[in-house]
């Protein structure tokens, strides 16, 4: 499991943009809206917004609407400081299209029966603290002591008690199990990706080989080129009398840090090394030592250890992997489709214009 995986599940959770884990996230008081507002003010994000930002059913979503919703996706309803108008400029259609958005589907979760609760958030972070090993337990609970001074009992209860949260979960809960659950990928849909995209699939010839280098320095006289190539034929005269020792020579003296495994190098691909180094590997047959070989580097001593000859993943390899890709992109689909009918049934127009993308340049 990766590091923060788990972790990562108490944030998705959590469900606040910005710095989730501010240690006084519980002690929100009365005077913060006039300080979001004075920050506002002071840093000038919003300028060039339009005043009308969107309409819903006819009712207009003014400016000041859309900063009270953008600032309670953070902390303390404080914007971070790298939020500059360039920024807002750029996000604030996409963010103009949350405001109109997430009212919509907090209503319709809500007359599906999946309505905001802070005991709803509190019983799903538990569950998936009570999945835990007593390892990840421990992990999780100093990343959130180091993170937020909190304990882990205090902390879900601080990020169960957020309204954000609470709306994010409902709206979540509603989505997976009216808009998703039913949406599936057959395996005639997988067999035909993989079909047309069979080249993704290609694993190119790849070898695993082990050497002794003798290095030189970059900016290397005569003299010591001489001495290193001096070496290096020493080596591989007592390899070639006896090639079983080709561990040991690595070790007592190659440069390289692979020499604390025998000289190996794993496996690796074309174009993973330098191209004397590698034309020389490839053309090796298993276990056969090369001859001397020069690279920036200094001089190589090369020994094949395994070819892996290029092949193409079976149907069967990639189906898992595959198959959950694809259920991604139709469930992706059906709620962007969910929500354009959404937003057309409402009569959603949104006024705020959207960032223009650089074409790429043309190469010649």
């Amino acid at each position: 499991m990766k590091k923060n995986s788990v972790y990562g599940v108490l944030c998705a959770l959590a469900m606040i943009s910005g710095n989730v884990f501010a240690a006084d996230a519980t002690a929100k008081t009365a005077a913060q809206p006039a300080k979001a507002a004075e920050q506002a003010k002071t840093v000038d994000v919003w300028a060039g917004l339009p005043e009308k930002i969107a309409s819903v059913n006819g009712k207009d979503v003014t400016l000041e609407d859309f900063k009270k919703f953008v600032l309670s996706m953070f902390p303390k309803n404080e914007l971070p400081p790298q939020m500059t108008n360039e920024a807002m400029k750029m996000m604030a259609y996409r963010l103009a299209d949350m405001c109109v958005t997430q009212p919509l589907l907090l209503e319709a979760a809500a007359k599906a029966g999946f309505k905001p609760s802070a005991a709803a958030v509190e019983a799903q972070m538990n569950e998936a603290i009570r999945k835990m090993s007593e390892s990840e337990r421990k992990m999780t609970e100093e990343q959130v002591m180091a993170q937020t001074r909190m304990t882990l009992e205090a902390f879900v209860k601080s990020t169960a008690a957020q309204k954000q949260a609470q709306d994010q979960f409902a709206i979540s809960e509603f989505v997976n199990k009216n808009v998703l659950a039913k949406v599936t990928v057959s395996e005639n849909d997988v067999r035909k990706y993989y079909n047309d995209n069979l080249t993704r699939f290609q694993v190119p010839e790849m070898i695993e080989a082990s050497h002794i280098l003798i290095a030189y320095p970059r900016n290397a006289t005569a003299e010591q080129k001489a001495e290193a190539l001096k070496k290096a034929e020493e080596i591989a005269k007592k390899l070639k009398l006896d090639p079983t020792l080709f561990a040991a020579l690595a070790k007592a003296e190659s440069a390289c840090p692979s020499k604390d495994n025998g000289g190996s190098l794993g496996k690796f691909k074309r174009g993973d090394m330098l191209k004397p180094f590698e034309d020389a590997a490839f053309a090796l047959k298993k276990g056969e030592i090369s001859g001397i070989v020069e690279t920036q580097e200094g001089y190589h001593i090369i020994r094949c250890d395994e070819k892996f000859p290029a092949t193409t993943m079976s149907f069967d390899q990639v189906k898992p992997m595959l198959n959950e890709f694809l259920l991604g992109q139709a469930k992706a689909k059906a709620m962007e489709n969910y929500i354009a009918n959404l937003k057309k049934e409402n009569k959603v127009e949104i006024f705020v214009k959207q960032p223009e993308i650089p074409a790429m340049p043309i190469m010649q």
